[in-house]
């Protein structure tokens, strides 16, 4: 979103570029109906950056940031 809150029309790129990442369970494989991969993040910094489509290499745009404090997951794993 704009200052004014409306949709910006161009897909927007934020990296990583710092925090902390903990992974509490990473299922064996073969993966199996309850498989699940399991963690948490914490004050992670995203920065705002272009992506070139061909080489996906970023370069940074701004000074632009966002921060995530905190944030879990629990997703299923499954196997291709």
């Amino acid at each position: 979103l704009d200052a004014a809150g409306d949709f910006l029309p161009e897909l927007q790129v934020f990296m990583p570029v710092s925090g902390s990442l903990t992974v509490t369970a990473v299922p064996t494989f073969p993966a199996t109906t309850g498989s699940r991969i399991t963690g948490s993040i914490s004050n992670v910094v995203f920065q705002h950056v272009s992506l070139d489509p061909d080489t996906h290499a970023t370069t940074k745009i701004d000074d632009c940031q966002i921060t995530l404090t905190s944030a879990a997951f629990d997703a299923p794993v499954k196997n291709n």
